[in-house]
């Protein structure tokens, strides 16, 4: 079920979010770096934050066989 008003403080981190990844652009403009070596970090630590935050919940669940072939 969706609750109808979320706390001030969730909506300030999406904003704050949304806000910093908009300007991801500039920033690799700004530190020479090419765009596949950028998109590779952004991957790399995105994914390193959602592992550890899965363990940390205790909501990592293996893939089935299935869900294993569309990875």
């Amino acid at each position: 079920m969706i609750r109808p008003c979320a706390s001030k403080s969730a909506v300030f981190a999406v904003l704050a979010g949304a806000f910093c990844i908009s300007f991801s652009g500039v920033w690799v403009e700004f530190a020479h770096v090419p765009p596949p070596v950028s998109a590779f970090y952004r991957v790399l630590f995105g994914s390193l934050f959602l592992l550890v935050a899965c363990l940390w919940k205790h909501e990592f669940k293996p893939l089935s066989s299935f869900q294993g072939l569309l990875v």
